[in-house]
């Protein structure tokens, strides 16, 4: 079975080390499927309930739970709705790449929330402490106080200092990123270099090679998985990366076009266009009318 895998495409908003989404409301929403993405996701209970899929179980989510989500693990979940009861939940999803840059041997981690009754009173204490770091952040985006943001800021470094400092163990080499539960085995590897090398030159024969692979297998083999040619995948993943700068610098396109690795700027407006329906200039302006 091929699961889909997600290109994280959510704000990055003030410098934030993360992407967040808060959901909330009394609506019902639609299920999200079984998928996969390179991000670290921690999701957090404030009110309401959860069902979520992950490594062939579920897990039935009340307010002041916590989940982690580990890199490249298929998982799929859904808010659970009741008459006149309201939901609140928040979502972070930590860049691979920033994780790489803070944790250099996080391939080799994996992180593990205990259920409460496996906990030792040191990981109570920070799982508690998670859950304030959630809910103050929810606060803080809901008031806007002076300088909100750097308050964020530095909640989303404590919740990551608090799960791999109480919650991760030494992954078996044998699983680093390839998750025993995908009957279908995924190109994570090759993704997963392709993340890393985005801003630079990248070729079929580069990427092949990097991950053992002939050019034709791999071109054939991921166009057939992904529904993305290999060389789409990598101009999709730039166009994400330019929108992330874009939404938080005022630098020309010509320098954002260098920074994610397109070589001019009439590259990086076409595929721009391509991905998200407007031109990187249409979609500055739009930011800016927005805020």
């Amino acid at each position: 079975m091929t699961y889909i895998h997600k290109l994280v495409d959510v704000p990055v908003l003030g410098n934030l080390p993360v992407q967040y989404i808060i959901s909330e409301g009394k609506k019902d929403v639609e299920p999200v499927p079984k998928h996969w993405h390179a991000a670290l996701e921690v999701n957090c209970v404030l009110r309401g309930q959860a069902s979520v899929y992950m490594a062939g179980q579920t897990y039935l989510m009340q307010a002041g739970d916590a989940l982690a989500i580990n890199s490249f693990a298929v998982h799929a979940g859904q808010i659970l709705c009741h008459a006149e009861a309201d939901y609140r939940i928040i979502t972070f999803l930590y860049p691979i790449e920033r994780l790489y840059a803070l944790i250099p041997n996080y391939n080799a981690l994996v992180v593990s929330l205990a259920p409460s009754d496996e906990r030792t009173p040191a990981q109570q204490s920070a799982y508690h402490k998670l859950y304030q770091a959630f809910d103050l952040f929810y606060q803080l985006e809901q008031g806007e106080p002076p300088f909100f943001r750097i308050d964020q800021q530095a909640l989303c470094y404590q919740i990551l200092y608090l799960l791999f400092k109480n919650f991760s163990a030494r992954r078996a080499p044998d699983t680093q990123y390839i998750p025993n539960r995908c009957s279908h085995p995924q190109l994570y590897e090759v993704v997963d270099y392709i993340l890393k090398h985005y801003m630079e030159p990248l070729h079929r024969d580069q990427i092949a090679k990097a991950c053992g692979y002939s050019t034709r297998h791999l071109a054939n083999r991921f166009k057939a998985t992904y529904q993305l040619s290999l060389m789409q995948y990598v101009t999709r993943i730039r166009a994400l990366k330019a929108m992330q700068l874009l939404q938080t610098t005022e630098q020309p396109l010509s320098w954002i076009a260098a920074k994610v690795g397109f070589s001019y700027p009439y590259a990086l407006t076409k595929a721009f266009k391509h991905a998200f329906g407007l031109t990187p200039t249409e979609y500055r302006r739009l930011k800016l009318r927005r805020n």
